[in-house]
C-alpha cells in the first residue's frame, strides 16, 4: 500500500526555491512529472483490461486474474492521490504566477526569468546561510563568508541589514585581487618549484 505522507506540506515548505520564480519552476517540475506519472497509470490501466480480457478459465488464469484485482485496488488508490496531487500543484502554480508575473521583464519566457531569478535565488541562499550560521554559532562560519564576499548582491544585504559593515569587508578583501599582490621570494617545494 502507498505510504502516507502529506505532500501538501512538503511542496510548501521543503520544495528548493526561496525565491517565487525558483520555486514556480521547481513546482512545475512536479506537476509535470506528476501529469506524466498519472498518464502512464492511465495506461496501465487499458492493459490490465487488456490483459484481463485475454485470461481464459484455468486455475492459473483465475488465479491471474485475482492478483492482478488486488493491485488493481492499489493501482486506482495511487491515481486518485496522483489526481489530488496535480490538483494541489496546479493551485500552487496559480498562487505563484500571481505573484511572479507582476515583476516578470517585458517579453522574457518563463525559462529566462528562471535564469534572470537564478541570482536573487542565489544570493538569498548565501544570506540565509549566514543566518543560520549566526543563530546556531553566533558568527559567520569562513565557508559562508567566502561565499558572502563572492556575491555582491548577498554582501550588499547584509551589510543593509547591518550584519556586516561593508567598508570593513571591502577593506580586508581588496587582497583578493591578484593585481595588488605582490609574489616575491615565493617557494611551493611541494609542487617541486624552489
Amino acid at each position: 500500500m502507498a505510504s502516507q505522507t502529506n505532500h501538501n506540506a512538503a511542496y510548501l515548505y521543503s520544495v528548493d526555491g526561496l525565491t517565487p520564480w525558483d520555486k514556480l519552476r521547481n513546482i512545475r517540475n512536479f506537476l509535470t512529472q506528476h501529469k506524466q506519472n498519472l498518464a502512464m497509470a492511465e495506461l496501465g490501466v487499458e492493459k490490465h483490461e487488456y490483459m484481463l480480457s485475454k485470461l481464459g478459465d484455468s486455475t492459473e488464469d483465475s488465479f491471474r486474474r485475482r492478483e492482478a484485482t488486488i493491485l488493481q485496488g492499489e493501482a486506482d488508490d495511487a491515481r486518485k492521490k496522483c489526481k489530488d496531487e496535480i490538483a494541489f500543484l496546479e493551485k500552487l502554480e496559480q498562487e505563484l504566477i500571481t505573484i511572479t508575473e507582476p515583476t516578470r521583464i517585458k517579453g522574457k519566457t518563463d525559462d529566462e526569468m528562471y535564469e534572470i531569478n537564478y541570482y536573487n535565488e542565489l544570493a538569498t541562499m548565501i544570506v540565509r546561510k549566514a543566518h543560520c550560521d549566526i543563530i546556531s554559532g553566533g558568527n559567520i562560519s569562513p565557508n559562508v563568508l567566502a561565499e558572502v564576499i563572492r556575491c555582491k548582491p548577498a554582501l550588499e544585504i547584509l551589510s543593509a541589514q547591518g550584519v556586516l559593515q561593508l567598508e570593513a569587508v571591502n577593506t580586508l578583501t581588496q587582497y583578493d585581487r591578484p593585481d595588488l599582490i605582490e609574489y616575491t621570494n615565493v617557494s611551493f617545494p611541494q609542487l617541486g618549484m624552489g
